[in-house]
């Protein structure tokens, strides 16, 4: 177990990081901004994607609150699941 010396207290968390997040959550609600706009633009529905749906559930991940601390764990297993069924472009 580690000591409480080591777990930074959740405003030093906030401190630290929280302009790092803010940036990372701007830039992703800009990229679904502009899905949105090319939805509407040439009518090209990609919610049945796969990459879509994981992106939609990363959010849901990210959004509820949790007993343990195991988000990314559970967001890595989740991207996984898009690295064994959709190569990427080149591969």
């Amino acid at each position: 177990m580690k000591s409480k010396s080591t777990i930074l207290t959740p405003k030093q968390v906030l401190d630290m990081y929280y302009l790092d997040a803010r940036l990372h959550i701007l830039e992703i609600a800009a990229m679904l901004d502009r899905g949105d706009r090319g939805k509407a633009a040439y009518g090209e529905n990609v919610d049945e994607d796969l990459r879509a749906k994981i992106l939609s559930r990363a959010l849901e991940i990210l959004a509820s609150p949790s007993e343990e601390p195991n988000r990314v764990e559970r967001l890595l297993n989740l991207f996984s699941t898009l690295d064994t069924r959709h190569p990427q472009e080149g591969e």
